[in-house]
């Protein structure tokens, strides 16, 4: 990928600090983990993800039925019309109460 100027100074930011990198990098890992569980005990099917993101699939209402009443929540996730992920939403991991908001709110729709 070629990478801006920006971006390299990012990049060499974050190799001045890898204390903060490794404990951010730690924290998306057990937000996501965390979320992977919670959604798991909704009956959402969690794809493996070594990434920022997972992709869910739900169980009650169809993935764009989801994204819908999410939006009404004020929840904002991704939603593909692609045959292969159709029936999947993209979530990318926030923070911890980011990730709490979207629990609490799956909740109240599948109550």
């Amino acid at each position: 990928y070629n990478v801006n100027g920006l971006g390299q100074i990012a990049a060499e930011a974050t190799l001045d600090d890898l204390a903060y990198y490794r404990a951010n990098f730690r924290k998306i890992v057990s937000t996501r983990d965390w979320l992977n569980r919670e959604l798991t005990k909704l009956g959402f099917r969690v794809l493996p993800s070594q990434t920022n993101f997972i992709l869910v699939k739900p169980s009650v209402f169809a993935a764009k039925d989801w994204l819908q009443k999410l939006r009404e929540k004020k929840i904002l996730v991704r939603w593909f019309s692609a045959p292969e992920v159709k029936d999947y939403l993209r979530i990318t991991i926030g923070t911890p109460s980011e990730a709490a908001a979207l629990v609490k709110a799956a909740r109240r729709i599948l109550a």
